[in-house]
């Protein structure tokens, strides 16, 4: 595993997550800090574009379990 700790920083009144550390085994440290988050915003799925590279195998997840 590449990730050795993930730390998130919750806001205390709104429990949005405000802030995320990731830690990685080879020392590098990635901060992250949100501002402004906009929540449940329709997309639409053409930005959504997925091309697997070749030989690589996708699996659909199956809608019941």
């Amino acid at each position: 595993m590449l990730i050795r700790r993930i730390i998130l920083t919750v806001d205390k009144k709104s429990f949005q997550i405000c802030q995320t550390h990731i830690f990685y085994v080879n020392g590098d440290i990635v901060k992250l800090i949100i501002k402004n988050p906009k929540y449940n915003i329709k997309l639409d799925n053409s930005i959504f574009n997925f091309i697997p590279p070749p030989g690589v195998e996708v699996y659909k997840i199956p809608t019941k379990y």
